[in-house]
């Protein structure tokens, strides 16, 4: 078996604020074979057992010698493929020599534009050293260049043409009758011809210049309640392949009872029935033949109304006799009804905005502002942490006479972040932002929580248990370890299938009981099994991947985390995929001859 050897390029490069430079080097690394065929027996151990083959061999007693595998050199072809030409409807073949023939591990693989070939279409043999590929009926789609790849445990060879299908048409034109028919029928419109009788032609299809709009339509601005109207001319006006097509901002119109669309003379329109605002936009009219295409465009614009109508909708005259009759009854002292008028308030703002709160887990925290217009009822208060809304039984919200407040029982450290207060009317919005930090306390109480009084009783034991000589225990101070470094990172791995990949890795502290360490790919957490092998010890973190396939490829990081801190390193994993299927067929006779 023989090892290729793996070829790294290694770079060291310097950059800062001013600029980047690199320096580089190749290394080379020879591996060594899988199986080792060579005796690793000393020198006179081999003697001995020579000399003992030769004694038996004197006497006449069968020698068995261990099979040593044969080793083919790397594939070469010895006769190329050559470029095929061919039309619709006709087969191809290719045929090429490759040595050695005799290679039980040699393996032929055929592609094009460098994807394997399968199908049923493609029956390929492979025999004596000789490989072909015949293609039943090809197409004009399976043309491209053509290649013949042989690969044994030496080396790769390979050798390329090009194939060439020329299609035929679709739809046949040119007469099939034999040409004798043909100067017959001839001969007969001829003679027609003659007497004075009439001659069809077969009709020549007219060909046609590209559309062009001899005149366009402009901007239309219009208010809700009115239809909006667009109308344009385009040439030639007697294509019968011409197609007109409208759109709204790119977007195709289809006809409707809201859309009324129509095409005749040349002349395109469109009619839009009851616009509202949402169908503003750039109106696009495109004109398309089998010459070519041509558009023209307008913006058009609907202008809203109110959702409600608070202005009366009755005439004038009714109007004015309406209050005719309201100052009468004035004058009479009737009481006078006039309709509501909905009062207007101007923006919210804060007069009052928040302040900064920095408390300690167990302290509740509360905060508060004021708002104006204090009496607007449409006025509406919300609270956010980190721009998302505040939900919950422990937030008390409250908003009364203009001031808004939010009381927060028993916050924690997560709780911690940017705290705003919006307010928001029918005229516009406005916010206040403060800073809540929650400071957290340790998870595990190690101080006393016993009065001074009975902590002095409790050292007053101690140190006259220490003055008897009697053992006094003193609790562990804890050690603190710097956060963790990787002194050694690993390299970018490039594999084949059937290969398997390892990654290690070195980091410091080495001797700190909490450091953890964790493998991901592509950012997802590697979980231990058994194609994952994963170990640390003594500060060496290593990942061993059994039989890997190509969509294992990725950015492989080996993450590194205590209680003081994160470190990690990555590098690139590659594993190049083998074919799923090979494919081997026996020549048939006629072609070994």
């Amino acid at each position: 078996m023989a090892i290729r050897p793996r070829l790294w390029c290694h770079y060291c490069r310097a950059k800062n604020l001013s600029g980047v430079d690199e320096t580089q080097a190749n290394f080379v690394c020879q591996g060594k074979e899988a199986i080792v065929f060579k005796s690793q027996l000393s020198k006179e151990m081999q003697a001995g057992i020579q000399r003992t083959l030769d004694l038996d061999e004197e006497r006449g007693l069968p020698v068995t010698l261990p099979d040593v595998p044969e080793t083919f050199p790397a594939p070469k072809f010895t006769h190329a493929l050559n470029n095929v030409e061919i039309a619709e409807g006709t087969d191809a073949h290719f045929t090429c020599r490759v040595e050695p023939s005799n290679d039980p591990k040699l393996k032929i693989e055929w592609l094009r534009n460098g994807q394997p070939i399968e199908g049923s279409k493609y029956i390929l043999k492979f025999e004596f050293g000789i490989t072909s590929m015949h293609i039943n009926g090809p197409y004009s789609q399976d043309s491209g260049i053509i290649t013949c790849r042989a690969k044994n445990l030496s080396g790769v060879d390979e050798t390329q043409c090009n194939f060439v299908c020329q299609g035929k048409e679709t739809i046949v034109r040119q007469s099939q009758l034999p040409k004798d028919m043909q100067a017959g029928i001839q001969s007969t419109l001829d003679m027609d011809a003659g007497r004075g009788l009439p001659v069809e032609h077969p009709e020549r299809e007219v060909t046609y210049p590209a559309p062009h709009f001899t005149i366009g339509f402009d901007d239309v601005t219009i208010t809700e309640g009115q239809d909006a109207y667009f109308a344009c001319k385009v040439e030639p006006t007697d294509d019968p392949k011409l197609e007109v097509q409208w759109l709204r901002n790119g977007a195709p119109i289809e006809a409707g009872s809201k859309y009324i669309l129509q095409f005749e003379f040349g002349i395109a329109s469109m009619h839009i029935k009851w616009p509202f605002a949402q169908d503003s936009g750039v109106i696009t009219c495109r004109a398309k033949n089998l010459s070519g295409v041509d558009e023209t465009q307008a913006n058009f614009v609907c202008q809203g109304k109110e959702a409600i109508v608070l202005k009366s909708q009755l005439s004038k005259e009714m109007q004015a006799g309406i209050q005719r009759t309201l100052d009468l009854d004035e004058e009479r002292g009737l009481p006078v009804t006039l309709p509501d008028v909905p009062e207007t308030f101007p923006a919210p703002k804060f007069t009052h905005p928040l302040s900064n709160v920095e408390i300690a887990e167990g302290s509740d925290a509360h905060f508060t502002c004021r708002v104006e217009p204090s009496n607007d009822p449409k006025l509406k208060i919300e609270w956010l942490r980190n721009g998302q809304p505040i939900e919950g039984s422990k937030y008390i919200l409250k908003f009364e006479f203009g001031i808004t407040s939010m009381h927060i029982n028993g916050p924690y450290s997560q709780d911690s972040g940017i705290i705003t207060c919006r307010a928001k009317n029918l005229s516009g919005v406005d916010e206040t932002q403060c800073n809540f930090v929650c400071q957290g306390k340790e998870t595990i109480v190690r101080q006393s929580q016993l009065p001074k009084d009975m902590q002095a009783g409790i050292q007053l034991t101690l140190d006259m248990d220490e003055g008897r000589g009697l053992p006094v225990e003193h609790p562990e101070r804890e050690v603190t370890y710097p956060a963790p470094h990787f002194t050694i990172g690993f390299d970018d791995v490039t594999i084949t299938e059937g290969q398997d990949a390892y990654f290690a890795c070195k980091v410091e502290p080495t001797d700190d009981p909490k450091l953890g360490v964790q493998w991901l790919r592509n950012g997802a957490p590697i979980e231990a099994g058994s194609k994952y092998i994963l170990q640390f010890e003594f500060g060496v973190a290593s990942m061993h991947i059994k039989w890997p396939f190509a969509q294992d490829s990725g950015v492989i990081t080996c993450r590194a985390k205590n209680l003081s801190g994160v470190d990690e390193t990555q590098g690139n994993f590659v594993c190049q995929g083998e074919l799923l299927l090979l494919l081997y067929v026996n020549l048939y006779e006629h072609e070994l001859s």
